[in-house]
């Protein structure tokens, strides 16, 4: 069964392995996300380290599927900081 968590800038930098690995396979497999082939572990990194940091500055929010205790997927909602848009992602 499959379930979806909020994850803080803690939660994800306690499972960065995890999300590095999980980036780096779907970008060399060809998902069209923003990545050039091939992707580095060390720049995996240094993005999901800026997620976090976002995270915990209020400006995204990382919802995560897991599976059986696994991490399945990942969906991020970057949140507008801008005072006239509270009401918009």
């Amino acid at each position: 069964m499959s379930t979806i968590h909020y994850f803080s800038s803690d939660d994800l930098l306690s499972e960065l392995d995890t999300f590095c690995d999980m980036l780096k396979v779907t970008v060399d497999n060809g998902a069209s996300i923003g990545w050039v082939i091939p992707l580095t572990l060390d720049e995996a990194k240094t993005y999901w380290q800026s997620v976090a940091q976002q995270i915990e500055n209020g400006n995204k929010v990382l919802l995560v599927a897991k599976q059986d205790d696994a991490i399945a997927g990942a969906v991020q909602l970057a949140l507008e900081p801008r005072e006239n848009g509270n009401h918009r992602g």
